[in-house]
Order: C-alpha cells, then sequence, then structure tokens
C-alpha cells in the first residue's frame, strides 16, 4: 500500500496529486482583470492628507481637567506666511524643531498646562515629594563632600539619598513616561515632571562620583538601578512614507547625541 501512494505522489505527470495545470496561475478566474479603481487611490490619497478634526465629544471624554485634546503635528504646511506651523516644518534639523516648537507651544498658550502639576496619567503628589527630597539631599550630600566633614552617629544624606535613588529612579515610576504626558504640547510636559528627571540625572552623577559612598556599595546600586530601567531599544515598524518619518526620528536622535552610530 505504501509503495503505491509513493508511485502516487512521484508520478511525472502530477505534482502532489494534481496536475500542472492546477498550478498555472493564468487558470485562475479574473487573473488578467485589473480591478483598481483610479478615483478611489486619489480619494484615499486626499484622505490622508485631510487634517485631523476632534470634535467637541473628545474634549469631554478626557479624564483631565484641561480642556483642549492631543496635538499632533500637523500634516499640511500652512499657506499663511505668519502661520507658526511653518517655522515648524521647515526646521532643517533638530535645534532649529526645539525652538520653533517651543515657540508654537508658547503661541497656544501650552505653557499653562506645562506648569500645573495635577494631571490625571501620573502620581504629581509623589513626584513633587520625591524631586523636593531628593533634590535637598543631593545639596547636603554636596556640601559634606567639599567640607569633607564625616561625621558618624547618624545616617549620612548620601546614604539615604542613595536608598531613595535606588527605590524611586526607575522606568516609568508613577506614570512620568506615559504617552498622554508627551502628547499635549509640541516639545516637553509638566514641569515637575522635568524637574525630577533633571535632578535624576543631577543624582545619578554625584553617586557616581562622590567618594562618600565605598565602591563596592556604588557597583550594587547602580547593578540594581540597571535593572529597574532596562535595556532601550528603538523600534521603528511599519513601512512605505513612514520611512521618512522614521528617518527624522533617528536624524534628531543622532544630534542630540542619544543614538549610538
Amino acid at each position: 500500500m505504501s509503495g503505491r501512494r509513493n508511485s502516487f505522489f512521484q508520478s511525472s505527470a502530477t505534482k502532489y496529486g494534481f496536475a500542472p495545470e492546477a498550478f498555472d496561475p493564468g487558470s485562475v478566474p479574473g487573473i488578467a482583470d485589473d480591478f483598481s479603481d483610479p478615483e478611489g487611490i486619489e480619494a484615499f490619497a486626499n484622505a490622508l492628507q485631510a487634517p485631523e478634526f476632534h470634535s467637541a465629544a473628545d474634549e469631554l471624554s478626557s479624564p483631565s481637567s484641561a480642556s483642549f485634546t492631543t496635538i499632533r503635528s500637523p500634516r499640511l504646511i500652512s499657506e499663511d506666511p505668519h502661520d507658526e506651523t511653518n517655522t515648524l516644518a521647515s526646521a532643517s534639523g533638530n535645534a532649529d524643531w526645539v525652538i520653533a516648537a517651543k515657540e508654537l507651544d508658547s503661541f497656544l498658550g501650552r505653557q499653562d498646562w506645562k506648569e500645573e502639576n495635577e494631571y490625571a496619567y501620573y502620581d504629581s503628589k509623589t513626584i513633587r515629594r520625591v524631586w523636593d527630597h531628593m533634590r535637598k539631599l543631593r545639596h547636603k550630600a554636596e556640601s559634606l563632600e567639599k567640607s569633607k566633614n564625616n561625621e558618624t552617629g547618624k545616617a549620612k544624606p548620601v546614604e539615604e539619598l542613595r536608598v531613595l535613588a535606588e527605590a524611586c529612579i526607575k522606568s516609568n515610576f508613577v506614570g512620568v513616561e506615559g504617552p498622554r504626558l508627551y502628547s499635549q504640547t509640541y516639545y516637553g510636559t509638566k514641569n515637575l515632571v522635568q524637574n525630577y528627571i533633571d535632578e535624576s540625572e543631577k543624582t545619578i552623577k554625584f553617586l557616581m562620583n562622590t567618594k562618600q559612598l565605598p565602591n563596592d556599595e556604588r557597583r550594587v546600586l547602580f547593578k540594581h538601578m540597571h535593572a529597574n530601567f532596562g535595556r532601550t531599544a528603538l523600534c521603528l515598524s511599519g513601512g512605505a512614507t513612514f520611512a521618512y518619518y522614521h528617518f527624522g526620528v533617528v536624524r534628531a536622535l543622532l544630534d542630540a547625541d542619544l543614538c549610538q552610530r
């Protein structure tokens, strides 16, 4: 029985039990017909270039107390030479784009949103307490570093700073990396969030260079912080015209020295 089955599949007149004609694409009905609609393709291209529309329902559905919706970069360049979006769209590099984006945020009145700490998508109270406490501890530790005063008995500010940094400097701590915090303005986010990020950077640099921490404790600290942050990966998915956006993102990262070459 098995021999008969093998001879059937190995027959020169058939392929896997089917005649060669079954694999001819020309036998598919309508294979040569053109089903594309030029008018439909043109309408689809115009729809892609249309400006975004935000209804009143979009504003009411936002959990934020703010009365504006998410802002995205304009898809079309305005023909009005006085339009602020022209400066943003015509920026030749990341530095020029940042300047234009800040001017556009100021023109649209988004600075008020940055100055308000409360927002539904992150814990503003925790961030404020951590930022304030971290800043005070770092200042005390830096003062001791300069005065070379290593008094014992009480916990050193650098030790408290190490514990605070290990607990609170981590990826997306209380929501500070949420996308909604970075979609309300053309550049930047809440001033409180930016202050926390800047203070975290200063604290990390101080703990890395201070002489008040033994090397073994410093090694353990940064090993834990590395585990908290993990590894950052840049994933650019999509094709066709999305490649132009990818080029712009990579170029901006290279200009800011934030991407390995």
